[in-house]
C-alpha cells in the first residue's frame, strides 16, 4: 500500500528532469527513442557476434530512495530492464525494439511530467502514456505487457 501511495504521489508532483540521451530522428528510430548508447562494433569484438548480451542494466530505485527522488525531481526506476547489445531492451519477461521517452504536461498539472516505457509500438503519444498510466477507466486505453511496459517516472 505504501509503494502505491508513493507511486500515485510521485505522478501527483512529477515535473520536469534531467532526460536520458535522446538519439536524432532516423529512419530506424521513433524521435523520442533512446539510442544505444555504445559502439555495437567495438563490443562485438570483445564478445563476439555469435550471442546477444546485456550491455547495461538499470536497476529499480529502492523504496527508501523514491521520496529523495520526488523531492529533487529525479526520475525513479519502477522496473529493472536490460539494454542489449544488438540496440534492443528487455524485461525479465519481454523483449522490446524501442525506449521511449515521453514528457507533456497532464490535465491540471503545474509541471511537465516524464514517463520512460519500452515499447514495440514506436510511435505512442504523451497523452496515450498518461491514460495507459491509469489515468483512464477505458481499458482500451491500456497496453499489454508485451507491447509497452513503463520502466521509469519523473
Amino acid at each position: 500500500m505504501k509503494k502505491l501511495f508513493i507511486l500515485f504521489a510521485s505522478v501527483l508532483i512529477l515535473s520536469s528532469c534531467a532526460k536520458e540521451k535522446v538519439i536524432e530522428l532516423t529512419e530506424d528510430f521513433p524521435e523520442n527513442a533512446v539510442k544505444p548508447d555504445f559502439v555495437k562494433e567495438e563490443l562485438d569484438k570483445k564478445f563476439g557476434t555469435d550471442e546477444i548480451y546485456i550491455v547495461k542494466t538499470y536497476m529499480e530505485t529502492p523504496d527508501e530512495e523514491l521520496s529523495k527522488y520526488l523531492e529533487q525531481n529525479k526520475i525513479f526506476t519502477k522496473m529493472k530492464h536490460y539494454q542489449l547489445s544488438d540496440g534492443t531492451w528487455k524485461t525479465d519477461n519481454y523483449n522490446y525494439k524501442y525506449k521511449l521517452i515521453l514528457t507533456g504536461r497532464m490535465n491540471n498539472a503545474a509541471k511537465d511530467s516524464t514517463f520512460i516505457l519500452l515499447s514495440n509500438i514506436p510511435d505512442i503519444t504523451f497523452d496515450a502514456a498518461s491514460k495507459a498510466f491509469g489515468y483512464s477507466s477505458n481499458m482500451s486505453d491500456y497496453f499489454d505487457p508485451e507491447d509497452v511496459v513503463f520502466v521509469a517516472i519523473g
